[in-house]
């Protein structure tokens, strides 16, 4: 199916629980469920014992969740090397090259470094400050914003 990936949701397990007891197979569980074939056939590994438990299956997906890392581009150590290079005056796109140059393990592209400005800008001001603001992008006084 070329459906765009969504997770199971609770209702969902009790659905396939349902549907296995009833003595369906997983291929038949997806058609009904209009899910595919290997979703359903990895939801009902999550049960060791051989019987699907819906409950166990939610409780397993959401360890797994919690446990997830985000998906990052700034690793701690690449924040802090772009702030440093922001601090000697040098511009995102300067940076990036900078970063590739020195063939750094956390290069990042210019867009990058401009969302984690916008980022680290928007959540150091205050509610009422937060809403765009040419100025807040221009550099002040050899410095960003975020900085001074």
């Amino acid at each position: 199916m070329n459906n765009q990936y969504r997770q199971l949701t609770q209702a969902e397990r009790y659905q396939i629980g349902a549907l296995c007891k009833l003595g369906f197979t997983a291929r038949r569980i997806a058609n009904e469920m209009q899910r595919g074939n290997k979703t359903i056939s990895n939801e009902l590994k999550r049960c060791p014992d051989g019987q699907y438990c819906a409950t166990t299956a939610q409780d397993h997906a959401e360890q797994i969740r919690q446990c997830a890392r985000k998906h990052t581009k700034c690793s701690e150590v690449v924040q802090n090397r772009i702030e440093s290079l922001l601090l000697v005056g040098l511009s995102p796109e300067q940076i990036a090259g900078q970063m590739r140059l020195e063939s750094f393990s956390g290069a990042v592209s210019c867009s990058t470094i401009y969302n984690l400005v916008n980022k680290v800008s928007h959540l150091q001001k205050s509610p009422n400050e937060r809403f765009f603001k040419p100025e807040n992008l221009q550099r002040n006084g050899g410095g960003w914003p975020f900085l001074a």
